[in-house]
């Protein structure tokens, strides 16, 4: 027999919004943090006219997020990422004038700020996918020490 489904009451939605997730950032920091929507920000005035078009038509055409981030200055993506990390951080708070147990949106790496982002827009998947990607990368560099030997010229063939 199926198992019976209880809706959720407004209270436990408020709630997930407010208590949020501890994620560890690519820095190893732990913060607690929600997820703005996007499009609730662009509705709401939050995100500056200028991105408003691109964010809108990320969510509303089947361009990938590459293809619209390609037409986004890189300031606006600069802005657009500071804006969702600011509102995503619960613990610690991100404020323009920080206090004590408060940080500045500069207080946070470009990288973490930048997870964020993502994080926001996308859920765990991503999150693994952001991690595998970065690994990936790191694993690639290579370091002084894996450096292959300086190839030898071959000599001059006899006829």
């Amino acid at each position: 027999m199926p198992k019976e489904m209880k809706v959720t009451s407004a209270a436990e939605w408020r709630k997930s919004q407010q208590v949020g997730q501890v994620i560890e950032l690519p820095s190893g920091a732990v913060a607690r943090l929600v997820r703005p929507h996007l499009l609730a920000l662009v509705k709401t005035g939050q995100i500056p006219d200028l991105l408003s078009a691109q964010v809108s038509e990320l969510f509303g055409t089947s361009k990938t997020p590459a293809e619209v981030q390609a037409g986004i200055s890189p300031e606006s993506m600069i802005e657009l990422i500071n804006i969702t990390s600011k509102l995503a951080f619960i613990e610690p708070k991100i404020t323009d004038t920080p206090g004590v147990n408060e940080l500045s949106i500069d207080d946070i790496d470009f990288e973490d700020r930048t997870f964020v982002f993502w994080w926001c827009q996308g859920g765990a998947a991503d999150l693994k996918s952001f991690r595998e990607q970065q690994s990936r990368i790191m694993e690639t560099s290579l370091d002084s020490n894996q450096v292959p030997p300086k190839a030898k010229r071959p000599g001059k063939r006899k006829r």
